[in-house]
C-alpha cells in the first residue's frame, strides 16, 4: 500500500480530523525499508493498535516516523514537525496556534538532560505535560499513558 492510499484510508477512520501529517509519520515508521510501500500486515497493525488505544505504541511510531535521521532522538525541527502533526490531528490550527517548541524543550530540560534533543522517553513524559498534545491523543481514545 502506498503512502497516498494509507493516508486516504486513515482519513476515512477519522473523517472529522486533520490526520494527514499524523498518518505520514505513522507510515514513515512502518515503511522500514524506505520503499514507499507497506504491506497489509503492517497496515493491519495500525488498525489494531488504534482500535485498542495503545498510546505507547502510537507515540513510538510517530516519534520514530519523525526521527528523519534515524538517531533515536529528535532535534528542534523534528519536534516542531511532530507537534504540528499531533496538534493538527487534535483539531488545533497550527497556522493560528503554532507549537511552542521552545517551551516544550524547556519542560523537558527542566526534568531531563538539557541536550537540545528529545528521546522517546522524554517525548512520552512530555506529552502528559503538553495540554494540546495530550488532548489530541485523548481525543482519539489513546488513554493508557497520556492521561
Amino acid at each position: 500500500m502506498s503512502k497516498k492510499k494509507f493516508k486516504s484510508l486513515y482519513e476515512r477512520f477519522y473523517p472529522k480530523a486533520n490526520v494527514g501529517l499524523f498518518a505520514d509519520l505513522m507510515f514513515d515508521y512502518l515503511d522500514h525499508d524506505g520503499s514507499g510501500v507497506i504491506d497489509f500486515v503492517e497496515f493491519y497493525q495500525v488498525i489494531i493498535v488504534t482500535e485498542l488505544c495503545l498510546s505507547d505504541k502510537v507515540m513510538e511510531w510517530v516519534f520514530y516516523g519523525a526521527d528523519t535521521n534515524g538517531n533515536d532522538s529528535l532535534d528542534r525541527q523534528e519536534v516542531a514537525d511532530l507537534l504540528v502533526a499531533v496538534y493538527e490531528m487534535g483539531g488545533v490550527d497550527t497556522r493560528v496556534h503554532p507549537p511552542n517548541v521552545d517551551g516544550f524543550f524547556d519542560r523537558v530540560d527542566a526534568t531531563q538532560d538539557a541536550d537540545d534533543r528529545i528521546t522517546i522517553t522524554e517525548w512520552k513524559d512530555s506529552v502528559a505535560n503538553d495540554p494540546r498534545a495530550r488532548n489530541a491523543f485523548l481525543k482519539f481514545g489513546f488513554r493508557q499513558s497520556v492521561s
